[in-house]
């Protein structure tokens, strides 16, 4: 049964995405997480969405 994630796994989700879309879209690099997103892109937003779905899928996450 899906439910909705819970609030910080949606945050650190959208978080992740945005900042992908950042560093490959307008070349900002991101303090902390900017080295790992700017060498894994692809990675970063499969993981991002892997997390948002976990969430759907998993009530309490």
């Amino acid at each position: 049964m899906l439910s909705a994630p819970t609030f910080v796994v949606w945050l650190i989700s959208t978080v992740l995405a945005i900042a992908v879309a950042c560093v490959y879209y307008l070349g900002i690099s991101i303090p902390v997480i900017g080295p790992f997103v700017k060498i894994h892109l692809f990675s970063a937003m499969v993981i991002s969405y892997v997390l948002l779905w976990l969430g759907t899928m998993l009530k309490g996450l």
